[in-house]
């Protein structure tokens, strides 16, 4: 890695503070705070941030996200975030005007504009206010970023057409998912606005509990699990005592300048150094190889897009992007191993998860027994006699045989002596804590303490 960074523009640095201190206060790792903020990021502007990996066409920053976790509902530390942004999205949306503007419809309010400016009082302040007032009401139309499937703030509709994009859709739980599966068939519908692997203009963020993610890729096919987008696993949440806790603290910061190109439609172009583009390049290979290990009738569908490294690091860059001058060469720099450093663990959790809901790695050696204990081992320690009451007219013998089946193709680990659990993804190659030592931050959460697992479904050479 290069020498330190340069720390003048103050958004990188304080990125990495905040989902620090989110880390460690709720015990989950720093590398899924980042991503959910940039998923927040992607879905405020995303449409406005691009890069251009060929030097020929752009590719819009559209990063989904769901994570899933074995909380009860969505953790505290993701809704906090969300709140924020849908507070802010609402009362932009509907905001409280003063009754002298929001009685008077807009061509009454021109009208009234024009004879100011005829009378030659146009640059009075009442003018100015009337004008800035028309203004916001034409980007406020486009202003919707986020769209969630039920719960709060659930009154936005989507209506299949809008004049900013496809907003992202808030989905909290499997049940949100239901609902939007039900309308697939239909024109203009939210399922059909994410695309086939989200290559529409639309994007999903949020949250599952880790069961029922399982459950729906079975239900949707290896073909259109694409279209969630990118999935990562969280530990149950804890917030740990004698931690304080800022509230909403990396939405209402750290979001503040894209809420900015969003509301003034600016469009914000990656642009990297020859050796960024190459380390982006050689993330972009890395997903090749690894699909390359997966049945040829799977690969196009293990992955949302290829791109992922360049959509993160476009998104950083343009956090560190005053509205005006070019982002610091250096600062680039350094969101672009961030980004790859991100990239590499959403690929290696998300191929995990697909490899083991599939069974893409061993699919002659399984027969129905082991499939069914495969899908319905959860990621935490389980007994053979609880696992065995999953089934119907299967004795202990059967069920123990199945799982050392299991254990010996590397789908499943023995924690203790006749526990099982299904095998944790394989720590990725990159690591968050090598980045953050150069900044001499803090690295270690309550989350990191769980040791490493050795997975032979993920590797892969080189």
């Amino acid at each position: 890695m290069n020498s330190a960074p340069n720390t003048s523009g103050p958004d990188l640095r304080t990125l990495l503070w905040v989902s620090g201190e989110i880390a460690d206060s709720y015990a989950v790792p720093q590398e899924i705070v980042i991503l959910n903020i940039l998923a927040l990021a992607s879905a405020l502007a995303g449409n406005l941030v691009s890069s251009k990996p060929d030097g020929g066409e752009a590719h819009h920053a559209r990063f989904s996200l769901i994570v899933r976790s074995n909380d009860s509902s969505v953790p505290e530390w993701m809704s906090r975030e969300q709140h924020e942004l849908l507070g802010r999205q609402q009362s932009v949306i509907d905001p409280d005007l003063p009754p002298f503007l929001s009685k008077k419809p807009m061509r009454a309010l021109r009208r009234q504009v024009q004879a100011m400016e005829a009378l030659g009082s146009g640059n009075d302040l009442e003018a100015q206010m009337l004008r800035g007032f028309i203004d916001s009401e034409k980007r406020r139309k486009a202003y919707r970023f986020l769209l969630p499937v039920s719960g709060e703030g659930s009154g936005v509709r989507w209506t299949g057409k809008h004049p900013g994009g496809a907003p992202a859709v808030l989905v909290n739980g499997a049940a949100d998912i239901r609902k939007i599966l039900r309308g697939k068939s239909k024109d203009g519908s939210l399922w059909n606005s994410l695309g086939q692997g989200g290559q529409g203009n639309g994007s999903v963020l949020g949250w599952i509990d880790s069961t029922g993610l399982g459950k729906l890729w079975q239900q949707l096919g290896s073909q259109q699990v694409r279209c969630l987008g990118w999935q990562v696993e969280c530990p149950a949440s804890t917030v740990l005592p004698d931690t304080i806790v800022h509230p909403s603290l990396a939405a209402s910061h750290l979001l503040r300048r894209l809420e900015v190109v969003r509301f003034g439609s600016t469009r914000f172009t990656f642009y990297a150094a020859p050796s960024d583009i190459e380390l982006l390049n050689q993330q972009v290979s890395n997903v090749a190889l690894r699909l390359e290990q997966l049945p040829e009738d799977l690969r196009a569908a293990a992955v949302p897009d290829t791109l992922l490294a360049w959509h993160l690091a476009a998104l950083l860059s343009a956090l560190c992007w005053d509205g005006r001058n070019a982002p610091d060469p250096q600062q680039v720099s350094w969101c672009v191993q961030l980004a790859v450093v991100l990239a590499e663990y959403v690929v290696a959790q998300h191929l995990h998860h697909f490899r083991q809901t599939f069974l893409a790695d061993h699919p002659a050696l399984l027969e129905g027994l082991d499939r069914r204990m495969a899908r319905l081992l959860p990621g935490h320690p389980c007994g053979v006699r609880e696992l065995q009451r999953k089934f119907h007219g299967v004795n202990k013998d059967e069920c123990l045989a199945s799982l050392n089946k299991l254990v010996a193709l590397g789908l499943a680990e023995e924690c203790a002596p006749g526990r099982f659990r299904q095998m944790p993804p394989s720590p990725p190659s990159l690591r968050l804590s090598d980045f953050l030592s150069v900044y001499g931050l803090e690295t270690e959460t309550a989350a990191d303490g769980c040791a490493a697992r050795t997975d032979n479904t993920d590797t892969f050479p080189g």
